[in-house]
């Protein structure tokens, strides 16, 4: 693997763990907020050591291992709209509930 996800340890999106450790925490972490839809607060700190928080830092882990569309026709723009829309409404979530 080269460029953008190098710096995986993983092979395939099967290699990721189900449960991360805390290193694969704190990469998704550093994907999460690579987005600029969340802010490195303490508050997202808190959550990502909970349950809930697992799958979707999981994800962040696969996204980053997912090579960006190389033509921008293959964009889908209503699906990146969604998945911003997403992204603010969980980051809300998060500081109002493990915030301060």
């Amino acid at each position: 693997m080269t460029g953008w996800a190098s710096w995986l340890p993983y092979r395939t999106v099967d290699d990721v763990p189900r449960v991360l450790g805390p290193v694969d925490r704190n990469r998704a972490l550093i994907e999460m907020v690579g987005t600029g839809g969340f802010e490195d607060t303490p508050a997202l700190a808190r959550w990502s050591e909970t349950a809930e928080a697992q799958p979707i830092l999981r994800e962040f882990l696969i996204a980053a291992m997912t090579p960006p569309p190389s033509e921008l026709h293959q964009v889908d723009l209503d699906l990146a709209k969604g998945e911003m829309a997403d992204q603010d409404t969980l980051a809300a979530d998060i500081e109002a509930r493990f915030g301060r």
